[in-house]
């Protein structure tokens, strides 16, 4: 995790878990910009993203290592490419949800733990 993003994270900036369906790419982001408004890759369901509380580096980390097997099979349940190209979207598969609750469970987790804000 870049230095800059860990600084916003404790900052109290808007944070997300971001998980691109197209290129795979998870990471955790901090961003005043799409705070209120999500950006159309979230409106069509290309991307995904839960909000989590301010964390410092390692425990976003962390946070990510737990969530990437979940998110993995996400993907792996997950299309993109639909036959009718006038109408992008994604289609989720058998599986999906599963999945999706997981990582909001784990995203969700981070506002009630209390060493969310302690280093190991």
């Amino acid at each position: 995790m870049k230095e800059e993003t860990a600084e916003k994270l404790l900052e109290g900036a808007a944070c997300y878990v971001w998980l691109n369906l197209v290129t795979g790419e998870l990471a955790v982001r901090s961003t005043d910009e799409f705070a209120d408004n999500p950006p159309w890759l979230v409106a069509v369901c290309w991307t995904l993203r839960w909000p989590v509380a301010p964390l410092p580096a390692d425990r976003a980390n962390k946070l990510m290592d737990d969530i990437a097997p979940h998110a993995q099979h996400l993907i792996n349940a997950t299309s993109t490419e639909l036959p009718d190209q006038e109408r992008p979207g994604t289609v989720l598969y058998y599986g999906a949800g599963p999945a999706l609750d997981a990582i909001q469970r784990r995203c969700a987790a981070t506002w009630t733990d209390p060493d969310r804000l302690h280093t190991d």
